[in-house]
């Protein structure tokens, strides 16, 4: 009886990510990503084939048609889905998490801000909005990872998505001005490792970034215990209060 009683107050395990999206999002190939996450419409053809580079990964996974070079998108795509073991109705690709409990969205931008990742993060965001507010096991949000990576365009774009048509001021903020478990923003992170123009970027998207948060270490103060003393200036400079 106390075995079935701890059984049914435990938490669900986290749907461990796929390897392809994880590789896809890796190397910022969007192509492979809409291949992935398009699998199971309804479509006489797919629209974009992915590099021979992710069909001789999927062969890796067990894949019989992709031993065959000439393997037809469909194939593909029916290998793809075969591998999942799960209808795309039911389970979403981005469902999925890393160990660090990570979404693909995390991924993404950590590992890059060129052309393909940028338009990898749109099409993640298109079919999942929440995740650009997705936090994994450490309190990090997308936006910490790409600052902490040091992404300028990643964290320029993130920051264009929480702006879009539908967000609220106070919703942008409150983005900005997320924490993780040790309290820190984004621009924290961004002092750590001594980006100047990402620290610019954050504190025009929000001034008061300076010293948030009001209970713990601001990032000003941060900045001064690192003697990072031209970032110390422009958080002064740029500070509201």
């Amino acid at each position: 009886m106390a075995s079935s009683i701890h059984d049914s107050t435990m938490e669900p395990l986290p749907v461990i990510m796929n390897p392809l999206l994880l590789s896809s999002a890796c190397s910022g190939s969007w192509q492979e990503l809409e291949f992935l996450l398009n699998r199971g419409i309804d479509q006489a053809q797919p629209s974009i084939m992915p590099s021979q580079a992710f069909l001789d990964l999927l062969m890796a996974y067990g894949s019989d048609s992709c031993i065959n070079k000439s393997a037809s998108a469909q194939q593909v795509s029916d290998d793809i889905e075969a591998f999942l073991k799960l209808p795309s109705t039911l389970v979403s690709l981005l469902d999925g998490v890393t160990t660090d409990g990570g979404t693909v969205l995390h991924v993404v931008a950590t590992y890059g801000d060129s052309d393909g990742f940028l338009r990898s993060v749109d099409i993640i965001h298109s079919r999942e909005k929440h995740l650009l507010f997705a936090q994994n096991k450490n309190g990090d949000t997308p936006l910490h990872c790409a600052a902490r990576a040091g992404m300028f365009r990643m964290v320029s774009h993130l920051i264009s998505l929480a702006r879009d048509e539908h967000a609220s001021v106070n919703r942008v903020k409150e983005f900005l001005e997320m924490e993780n478990r040790l309290k820190e923003t984004a621009l924290h992170q961004a002092v750590h490792i001594g980006d100047n123009g990402i620290v610019k970027l954050l504190m025009e998207a929000n001034s008061e970034l300076a010293s948030f948060p009001k209970s713990g270490t601001s990032p000003l103060y941060l900045a001064i215990l690192l003697e990072e003393d031209i970032i110390a200036e422009t958080l002064y400079s740029q500070c509201s209060i």
